[in-house]
């Protein structure tokens, strides 16, 4: 699951006729579609990307990041 808040409530509103309701959040569940692959994050850069190999890439910090 993923939680989202940036939404366009009053579409969300109308679409499910949430009449007299504004949602906060929107819960997604589900199975992805894709294979995530976690890496480490090199030169403070945690920008999500695609390798060669169309593989998709998202930047961690470590444990070690944080210890000290």
């Amino acid at each position: 699951g993923c939680i989202f808040r940036s939404f366009n409530g009053e579409a969300i509103t109308e679409l499910l006729g949430l009449e007299g309701y504004y949602p906060i959040a929107v819960l997604a569940l589900g199975y992805p579609d894709e294979q995530v692959e976690l890496t480490s994050v090199t030169d403070g850069n945690i920008r999500y990307y695609r390798d060669g190999d169309d593989r998709h890439l998202v930047p961690k910090y470590g444990r070690e990041d944080y210890l000290v």
